[in-house]
């Protein structure tokens, strides 16, 4: 454990920026899911929060309009109103979902380092702020929706900001930025840790075989560990996973498995690599 842990030392810096790009991209998805729940039970009684404005008060002006609410909600004069079609109630709806679909498309196109796709959203969601403001005016008892759009806005600068300085860093092959060990460089194989339990639920990143060894980088709960020929030599332990190199020498042969700063997930052989895969989630 001690051994994987002095190897991410280099990657502070660099794991730091790439969790705050992805925790950007999770909060923009989690605007995106309160705003459905919204939408979707827009006549009902509950609104939650941290919801995008636009979207919800397209739909909520068509139920009123069109009838959807309690007549109570109308009060007495629900028998004067001349409500709309309910068609338009409906087409509404599909706008809306619309709108939060760019959201949706926003986060999963921004995955892959397209920070594009994250400048979209932020501008889009300036928008809904000015709208916001336009609309409803400034009143104190929205004080927590004010509140909620400066903090989405400044998240996803944040985000923003954390893709670029991710790029202005130095870049080096990961055997200078994550400089192997005496040990290693000396050949002496490393001392398992003892046996893996493969029955146990993991998911499992990568695979590859070498030199006759099969070679697994997998995460059991919240540990991230290099297993090869059933036997566990080198593991990562962290809720959140940060840039990392699990590595362990047998026979001579250098074996590594981790993330690298940019999110490729990776299985090298003596400095050959022999799987990738880029982590999306």
């Amino acid at each position: 454990m001690a051994h994987a842990f002095s190897r991410n030392v280099a990657l502070s810096k660099e794991g730091l920026l790439e969790q705050r790009y992805n925790n950007t991209r999770w909060n923009l998805l989690l605007v995106a899911i309160v705003t459905l729940i919204n939408v979707i039970f827009v006549a009902g009684d509950s609104y939650f929060l941290f919801s995008a404005t636009l979207p919800y008060t397209i739909s909520y002006l068509a139920a009123l309009f069109c009838g959807v609410f309690p007549p109570e909600y109308y009060g007495d004069e629900y028998a004067l109103w001349e409500f709309w079609p309910k068609e338009v109630f409906y087409v509404a709806i599909a706008v809306s979902v619309l709108i939060i679909g760019l959201y949706v498309l926003a986060y999963f196109m921004s995955g892959k380092s397209r920070v594009g796709w994250l400048i979209f959203a932020l501008i889009f969601f300036g928008v809904d702020t000015l709208f916001l403001l336009g609309f409803y005016g400034i009143a104190l008892d929205m004080i927590l929706d004010y509140a909620f759009h400066a903090w989405i806005i400044v998240i996803l600068s944040m985000g923003v900001k954390a893709h670029f300085d991710l790029k202005k860093l130095p870049e080096q092959p990961v055997s200078e930025v994550l400089p192997t060990e005496a040990s290693e460089l000396e050949g002496e194989d490393s001392r398992s840790l003892g046996m893996a339990d493969m029955e146990v639920k993991c998911r499992v990143f990568l695979e590859a075989e070498a030199n006759g060894c099969a070679i697994t980088y997998r995460r059991v709960k919240k540990t991230n560990q290099l297993v090869i020929n059933g036997q566990l030599y080198d593991e990562y332990e962290a809720l959140v996973e940060q840039g990392h190199v699990l590595s362990a020498t047998i026979g001579g042969h250098l074996y590594e498995a981790g993330i690298t700063p940019a999110g490729v997930m990776f299985i090298d052989v003596d400095g050959q690599r022999l799987a990738k895969k880029l982590r999306i989630f």
